[in-house]
């Protein structure tokens, strides 16, 4: 992992920047549809700065719109937020999936908008949606809430419910799914 200084700091307080990764296991996917929510927990004692998410597709279609939310409130993650008010859009755009030779769980990044800072403790939640029915993937096994998909040191990210709707927030179902997902993240280290 590269390192890199706080610019414009005095060297007393200079904080070390460590970038990081936090990778799912991808051969746990099987299933896929409009969307999917999960929870992202900073569970160290640093705070942490999310800088991409990256997502499993499943499928082979072109234009795909994709947009990733995440909720206002950092306390509560996903759980609270039942309407669109509750949530921010942070990043967009359009991809092709059309090119299968990645196979099943090719993994397309996204640059966040700005960077979501969490403190220790904070939680939020994140709402992948796409405008293909078969635009993210996720485990086939349902889940009991709060099930662990993935975690390292600093960040824990907790199960949540999929979307069967192209409409962002709707058709939220009741079956808790992991997901196929990497973040890529930065820790300031004092």
């Amino acid at each position: 992992s590269s390192r890199c200084s706080k610019p414009n700091m005095p060297p007393a307080f200079e904080a070390e920047i460590i970038q990081k990764q936090l990778i799912s296991d991808l051969t746990q996917t099987g299933n896929s549809h409009y969307s999917i929510c999960f929870n992202i927990k900073n569970k160290g004692t640093h705070r942490v700065r999310i800088t991409k998410i990256h997502f499993c597709r499943s499928g082979e279609h072109s234009g795909v719109n994709v947009q990733i939310y995440r909720t206002k409130d950092k306390r509560h993650g996903f759980e609270n937020a039942t309407n669109e008010s509750q949530w921010t859009m942070c990043a967009q755009g359009t991809r092709d999936f059309s090119d299968y030779s990645g196979g099943r769980n090719a993994i397309y990044p996204f640059q966040l908008r700005v960077p979501l800072e969490l403190e220790a403790g904070d939680t939020v939640g994140i709402w992948i949606q796409t405008s293909d029915n078969c635009g993210v993937e996720f485990s086939g096994e349902d889940v009991p809430l709060g099930t662990v998909s993935m975690q390292d040191n600093n960040l824990q990210v907790l199960c949540g419910p999929y979307g069967s709707s192209n409409t962002p927030f709707t058709s939220r179902n009741a079956n808790r799914r992991l997901t196929g997902t990497i973040i890529d993240y930065e820790v300031e280290d004092d």
